[in-house]
């Protein structure tokens, strides 16, 4: 084979595994962050109406501005 035996038993091959290890374990706590984060879709958005409703719901906003807020929205 020339010298070119089994790719991990030269340095070059362990160079090559050792960054592809750190890629894979970038994408595992990549992808660990966006599930924490309520990521993949799992949570819709919340829409501005929703916002709205929850300030209108802790009192944070009287009901003539939550009226006010839902016509221009």
């Amino acid at each position: 084979m020339g010298g070119y035996g089994y790719m991990m038993n030269s340095w070059t091959g362990a160079i090559i595994m050792g960054i592809a290890g750190l890629v894979i374990l970038g994408v595992l706590i990549y992808l660990l962050f966006k599930v924490g984060t309520g990521g993949f879709g799992s949570a819709p958005h919340e829409t501005p109406l929703d916002v709205l409703k929850k300030r209108y719901a802790r009192s944070e906003i009287t009901k003539e501005q939550f009226d006010e807020m839902k016509k221009d929205l």
